[in-house]
C-alpha cells in the first residue's frame, strides 16, 4: 500500500504546484466599481497540466477508495486478507484431509471401501467435510477475488 500512498502524495504534490502557476494569471479587474478576479488569455498554456495534474490525483483518490472498499470494515490490511484467505483453506484441507484419514483407518482395519465410507464416524466425518466446504469455498471465492481485485489495482503502482 506504500507505492499507492507515495503516489498519491506525489500527485498530489503536483496538483499544489499547477494549481499554483495559475495564480501568476490571475489578475483583479474592476466591474463596476468592484474588483474581480480574472485570468489572463495566457492561461491556456498552463491549463492542460492542470487538468492533467487535476486528473491523475482523482484516479489515484479512485484506486485507493477501490482497494478500501476491497478490503470492507473487516481488514485492515491486503495482508490480513491474504491470511484469511490462507486458514479458511486450511481449514477445508483439514476437515477433507480428517475425513480421508478415517476412511483409510476403516479399511486398514479390514473394511472394504465400500463398508468404511458408511461406518459411522466415517459418514459423521463425510458430512463435516461436506458441510464445511459448503460453508467456507464460497467465503474463499469472494475473499480471493476482493484480493486478486485490490491487487491489480495496487500493481499498477
Amino acid at each position: 500500500m506504500s507505492e499507492i500512498a507515495r503516489t498519491y502524495r506525489t500527485a498530489e504534490k503536483d496538483m499544489d504546484k499547477e494549481a499554483n502557476k495559475l495564480l501568476r494569471f490571475l489578475r483583479a479587474k474592476e466591474v463596476n466599481g468592484d474588483k474581480i478576479p480574472v485570468f489572463l488569455p495566457s492561461v491556456c498554456e498552463v491549463q492542460p497540466a492542470v487538468q492533467q495534474a487535476e486528473a491523475r490525483l482523482e484516479q489515484v483518490r479512485s484506486d485507493i477508495t477501490e482497494v478500501l472498499n476491497c478490503m470492507g470494515d473487516e481488514y485492515n490490511s491486503l495482508t490480513s486478507m491474504i491470511e484469511r484467505v490462507g486458514r479458511l483453506r486450511r481449514t477445508v484441507l483439514n476437515v477433507e484431509r480428517d475425513a480421508d484419514n478415517l476412511v483409510k483407518q476403516r479399511i486398514n482395519a479390514g473394511d472394504d471401501p465400500e463398508m468404511a465410507s458408511q461406518h459411522p464416524d466415517v459418514q459423521a466425518a463425510l458430512d463435516k467435510r461436506d458441510r464445511v466446504r459448503s460453508e467456507l469455498n464460497p467465503q474463499i471465492t469472494v475473499l480471493k477475488e476482493r484480493v486478486d481485485r485490490a491487487k491489480a489495482i495496487l500493481d499498477r503502482y
